[in-house]
């Protein structure tokens, strides 16, 4: 049974120094294709559409930004919204700021951030030519007062807070 046993072993040990593949960090959309950079020897993760950079986060101490969201439709002068997310080291927040890309064929325009730092994930609702977010409010984390929701709202390429 040993013999058996050796060349699994063996090949776990083997395939363990080789480079596993990224995810797809490109998607294409209605101005072209939109890439999340690997983070630059200057700590810097580029974001581009249509091969521009449109938006740098800094991820010294971050790693790259994440999707956490895309919607199409009409969205005042825009035909789709891309929703990005920081993603900070550590344990000190689950989650990190959320920046709105809206994009049409002929343009775009970068809105936010809104700063979020920890709890449940956001909860985004495409809501006719408006996207709401709500962060889900909780239980007390010191005190006895729950913490509220907050939602926020992106609109013809403006972030305004609803409460």
């Amino acid at each position: 049974m040993k013999p058996a046993v050796l060349p699994v072993v063996l090949s776990l040990a083997i395939g363990c120094g080789a480079e596993v593949p990224k995810a797809s960090q490109t998607q294409e959309t209605a101005g072209g294709r939109l890439e999340l950079g690997d983070k630059t020897a200057a700590g810097q993760c580029p974001v581009l559409l249509g091969g521009a950079v449109v938006l740098r986060i800094d991820c010294r101490t971050s790693y790259p930004p994440r999707v956490l969201g895309r919607f199409k439709g009409d969205f005042g002068r825009f035909e789709e919204v891309i929703v990005l997310q920081e993603q900070p080291m550590g344990n000190a927040c689950n989650g990190g700021p959320l920046h709105f890309l809206g994009i049409r064929n002929n343009g775009h325009e970068v809105s936010g951030p809104i700063d979020f730092c920890g709890g449940a994930d956001p909860v985004l609702t495409h809501d006719g030519d408006r996207l709401r977010v709500t962060f889900l409010g909780g239980p007390p984390n010191r005190g006895e007062t729950a913490a509220a929701d907050e939602v926020w709202q992106y609109e013809d390429g403006r972030v305004t807070k609803v409460y």
